[in-house]
C-alpha cells in the first residue's frame, strides 16, 4: 500500500493455453472517457510512463496509478484483449484487501468494490487472483496447482498445471475445475489413482501423465473431447522410423473412458490393445501414407509380439477408424489377426488400411457381432483378409460397404470367409482373392447379399480352385445367397473352376458379366451339386479368342427348381450347359448358348431358347415355341408337346410338334419331311 503517493499495480497476461501475451500493451485514460489520464514510473508521480505501457516477454505489465482509470489491453498486434472501466487505483483505499490473502474469499462489501483478494493452499502456494464486484469475488487469474489438495479449493477456476505434482491420495478433479497442463508440467501416479470430472483445456498434446497403469486415470463424461495417448508419453514417429512401442499408453487412453484421438505419425504396439466400453471411439488422422509430413495415422504391429492386435467387444456402439492397421512387415511383427470384432452389437469401423498380416491368421475376424457397419476398408499384403464367424452366435443383420480385398500371400486362402451369419449385405465389394460362404448345423448361413461385386483373378493371385464357393453341410444350412450385379474379370489361362455351389436352397444370381482374358477353352464356370430353387438371370460371358465354356455342370445331387433367363455368350463364345434338374425352366436363352441334359433330369419347361437342345434324358419338356429350325436341323423328337418352327419344309414355312416318334406339321399332321 503506498504511503501517499502512486499506488504500485501490475498484472500478468496469458492466454487460454497459459501462454504470457509477450509485449502486452495497456492504454490508461480516464475513468468512462477516451482522455489520457497518467500513470508513473515512480511512487512520488515525479515521471509519466508511456501509454501505452507495454509488457515485458512474460506478459507483466506494472506501473504505478492513482485515481479512477479505463484499461484498454491490446496483444503486440494491437488486438483488443480487455476494455476495464473504472478502476480504483489509488493510495487513499487500498488495491487489495485489507488481510488480503487466505486460503478462503471474505465476505464481500460494497464499500471495497473492486478490490482484490489473493487466494493460497495450507502450504502458503498461490491459487489465484479474485475482484470484488460488490456482491462476490471473481477469479480473473487461473490457479496454480502444486500438490493434489489444491484441486477442491479452486473450484470455478482454471488450475494450471506448470510443475510436478506427485500424488498421496486417489485424488478426484471436481467438475468445476478446469485443469490447463503446461509443459513441463505433469502428475506423478505415485500408486493412486486420478478422476478428472472437470475439463481439459489448452488442448495439449505433450506427456502430463505419469505412472499411471491402464485405468488408473479416468475421465468424467463429456469432460473432454480426445484423450491422446501422448498424454501418457507416447511418441509417435516418422512413416520410414522404426516405431516406438506405445501399446500400454494407448491402452491407458482408450481405459481412461474417454473417446481416444492418434495423431499422424507411426505407434508401435508390443502387446494387444482392447476397447471394452460402450460407444466409445478410437480414432486416427488418416488412413494413407503419403510422406512423414503429409500422411495418416499407422498403428502398427511390434517385432516379437504374436496375439490379436485390436480386440473390440464384447459391448456396444464403439467406432474406430480412420487409421492404418499394420501387422509388421517392416518392423518384424508375427502370427495374430489384427483386427477383431469380438460379441459386438451396433459397432462402426470405416476408413481403414489393414494390411501385412503374416503367418496363418486373418487381417480381420468379426465374430458374433450383430447390426454393425462397415465402411471403406481395404486389405493389402495378408495371409487372408476378413473372416466372418460364428463363436457365440453367428453375424446378424450386418452392413459391409466398399471393401477391397487384395490378393492374399497365401493365394490358396479367401479374401472372404463367412462362417455361419444371417443378413449380411456387401454392398461395392472389390476382390483379388478367393470368397467362401458356409453353413453347417451348428453355424448355418442365410440372407447372404452382395450388391455390386467386382472380383478380377489370375494365377498370381488365385491359386485354387474353385474361386468362389457357396456351400452348405447337407440339410439345408446354406439357404438365401443372392448376387445382384456382379462384373468379374479373369486373366489366367489355366481351367480353373469359378463358382461352385453345394446344397443351397435358396440361391439368386443377377447381371453376371464375366470377361474371360485368359483365351482357354473349357473353362468351368458354375458347377451346381445339389441347388434347390436357384435363379440366374442376366448372364453375359464373353472370352477374348471366342472359346467354348462350360457355364453350367452339374455333378452329384440333382439340382430342382431352377430358372435360367436371358443368356448369352458374346464375341463369337459359346457357352455349354449340362443339366441334372427337375423343374428346370429356360426362358431367352441365346444361339450361342447349347444345353445337354443328364439322366434324371425332367419337368423342362423352354421358351424362345434358340441355342441346340440336345434332348436325350429328358423325361418330359413343356413350353411355347421352342426355336427355328430347318428340316435337316430338327431337334429330338423326345421334345414331346414341344413346338418348333421349320423354315424350310416342303410348301413352305410350318410350326411342328413332336408326338415322341416323329415331328409333325401342325397344318395337317404330316411328318416334316
Amino acid at each position: 500500500m503506498s504511503n501517499g503517493g502512486a499506488q504500485h499495480w501490475s498484472h500478468q497476461f496469458i492466454d487460454s493455453s497459459g501462454n504470457p501475451y509477450s509485449g502486452v500493451k495497456v492504454y490508461h485514460t480516464a475513468a468512462g472517457t477516451d482522455t489520457l489520464k497518467n500513470v508513473w514510473t515512480d511512487e512520488g508521480k515525479v515521471t509519466p510512463a508511456a501509454n501505452p505501457v507495454v509488457g515485458d516477454s512474460r506478459g507483466v505489465v506494472s506501473f504505478y496509478a492513482d485515481g479512477d482509470y479505463k484499461f484498454v489491453i491490446k496483444d503486440a498486434n494491437d488486438v483488443i484483449l480487455y476494455t476495464w472501466d473504472n478502476i480504483k487505483i489509488t493510495s487513499d483505499t487500498a488495491t487489495m484487501w485489507e488481510g488480503n490473502i487466505g486460503t478462503a474469499y471474505p465476505s464481500v462489501t460494497a464499500n471495497n468494490l473492486w478490490q482484490q483478494f489473493g487466494l493460497k493452499d495450507a502450504s502458503n502456494n498461490f491459487l489465484g487472483l479474485a475482484l470484488n464486484t460488490g456482491t462476490e469475488f471473481v477469479p480473473f487469474t487461473p490457479g496454480v496447482w502444486s500438490n493434489d489438495s489444491d484441486a477442491s479449493a479452486v473450484a470455478n477456476k482454471t488450475m494450471i498445471l506448470s510443475s510436478t505434482v506427485t500424488l498421496t491420495a486417489n485424488t478426484v478433479i471436481p467438475a468445476s475445475v478446469s485443469i490447463m497442463p503446461i509443459n513441463p508440467g505433469v502428475i506423478v501416479s505415485n500408486g493412486y489413482t486420478l478422476t478428472i470430472n472437470g475439463p481439459v483445456v489448452g488442448d495439449p498434446r505433450h506427456q502430463w501423465l505419469s505412472g499411471f497403469a491402464s485405468g488408473d486415470v479416468t475421465f468424467g463424461v463429456g469432460t473432454i473431447d480426445w484423450a491422446y495417448a501422448e498424454w501418457w508419453g507416447a511418441v509417435a514417429v516418422g512413416y520410414s522410423t522404426t516405431a516406438n512401442d506405445c501399446a500400454t499408453e494407448i491402452q491407458c487412453a482408450i481405459s481412461s473412458g474417454a473417446d481416444v484421438k492418434l495423431l499422424k505419425g507411426k505407434y508401435g504396439f508390443g502387446s494387444g490393445l482392447s476397447m471394452s466400453k460402450d460407444g466409445q471411439t478410437l480414432l486416427g488422422s488418416g488412413r494413407y501414407v503419403l510422406a512423414d509430413n503429409n500422411g495418416g495415422t499407422i498403428l502398427i504391429r511390434k517385432s516379437g509380439f504374436s496375439g490379436v492386435g485390436l480386440t473390440v467387444g464384447p459391448f456396444v456402439g464403439q467406432v474406430l477408424g480412420n487409421f492404418v492397421l499394420d501387422g509388421g512387415s517392416i518392423d518384424g511383427g508375427v502370427n495374430g489377426n489384427l483386427l477383431k470384432m469380438n460379441v459386438s452389437q451396433y459397432p462402426t469401423v470405416e476408413n481403414m488400411r489393414i494390411i501385412n498380416c503374416g503367418g496363418d491368421d486373418a487381417a480381420m475376424v468379426v465374430a458374433s457381432v450383430s447390426i454393425g457397419s462397415f465402411k471403406n476398408i481395404d486389405f493389402a499384403g495378408n495371409y487372408a483378409n476378413l473372416y466372418c464367424a460364428n463363436e457365440i452366435y453367428g453375424v446378424i443383420d450386418t452392413h459391409f460397404d466398399n471393401i477391397s480385398l487384395g490378393t492374399c500371400t497365401d493365394t490358396t486362402q479367401f479374401g472372404l470367409y463367412i462362417y455361419g451369419g444371417e443378413g449380411l449385405t456387401f454392398t461395392k465389394l472389390y476382390a483379388n482373392s478367393r470368397l467362401k460362404i458356409y453353413g453347417d448345423i451348428t453355424t448355418p448361413v442365410d440372407a447372404i447379399t452382395f450388391n455390386d461385386l467386382y472380383t478380377e483373378f489370375e494365377t498370381t493371385s488365385v491359386g485354387a480352385s474353385p474361386q468362389i464357393v457357396i456351400e452348405g453341410s447337407a440339410g439345408g444350412y446354406a439357404k438365401n445367397i443372392k448376387i445382384n450385379g456382379h462384373k468379374h474379370i479373369q486373366n489366367d489361362a489355366i481351367t480353373q473352376l469359378f463358382m461352385d455351389i453345394k446344397n443351397v436352397y435358396g440361391f439368386e444370381y443377377n447381371n453376371l458379366n464375366f470377361q474371360d482374358n485368359g483365351s482357354i477353352a473349357g473353362r468351368d464356370l458354375i458347377r451346381l451339386d445339389g441347388l434347390l430353387l436357384g435363379k440366374f438371370e442376366n448372364i453375359q460371358v464373353y472370352n477374348t479368342s471366342a472359346n467354348a465354356a462350360d457355364l453350367i455342370t452339374s455333378i452329384g445331387t440333382r439340382s430342382d427348381d431352377i430358372i435360367m433367363t436371358n443368356i448369352m455368350g458374346t464375341g463369337g463364345t459359346v457357352l455349354t450347359c449340362d443339366w441334372k434338374a427337375t423343374r428346370l425352366k429356360l426362358e431367352n436363352i441365346g444361339s450361342s448358348v447349347n444345353h445337354t441334359f443328364q439322366v434324371g433330369t425332367g419337368s423342362v419347361s423352354l421358351t424362345n431358347v434358340t441355342g441346340t437342345v440336345t434332348e436325350t434324358n429328358i423325361g418330359e419338356v413343356e413350353g411355347d415355341l421352342m426355336g427355328t429350325y430347318t428340316v435337316l436341323t430338327l431337334p429330338d423328337v423326345n421334345m414331346k408337346r414341344k413346338l418348333i418352327y421349320v423354315s424350310n419344309e416342303v410348301g413352305g414355312a410350318v410350326i411342328a410338334f413332336s408326338d415322341g416318334t416323329n415331328w409333325r406339321r401342325v397344318t395337317d399332321r404330316a411328318i416334316v419331311s
